[in-house]
């Protein structure tokens, strides 16, 4: 995986470098779980999508300001995150969790991005507590 040069606005090679770094937690995870050819075609599909694509993607999720649309959110929230993540902290996602009326968060210890991966056993059994829990969680 390389961060190649994408004509365009100086952005665009920050997505890319992004968009490396995921696809490398990815590789780490996969490849320590074992799953190689899944690792192979996860990476095979994300190295199909045009950089333009990808460049365009990361763009729209960086630039999105979703903060205004939390306050309507109604329905009970579960986050999932691994504490060893290289993308994102868990710091995001607690604040996110106090401005919901019905949040909960799984923190995965020395888990990356990629917890479903990393530690599938754990995230499914706390995502089938959570949609077997029912409201009021």
């Amino acid at each position: 995986i390389e961060a190649r040069h994408i004509p365009g606005p100086r952005e665009g090679w920050m997505s890319v470098i992004l968009l490396g770094v995921m696809l490398l937690s990815l590789c780490w995870a996969v490849q320590a779980a074992g799953w190689l050819d899944t690792l192979e075609f996860l990476v095979r599909c994300s190295l199909q999508m045009p950089s333009w694509a990808a460049v365009a993607c990361y763009r729209s999720m960086l630039r999105t300001d979703l903060l205004k649309d939390l306050p309507g959110i109604q329905v009970p929230v579960l986050q999932i995150f691994g504490t060893a993540d290289p993308a994102h902290s868990g710091k995001g996602a607690r604040w996110v969790s106090e401005q919901l009326p019905e949040a909960r968060i799984v923190e995965l210890e020395g888990c990356g991005h990629y917890p479903m991966f990393e530690a599938a056993e754990p995230f499914d059994a706390a995502l089938l507590e959570f949609v077997t829990a029912g409201p009021g969680i």
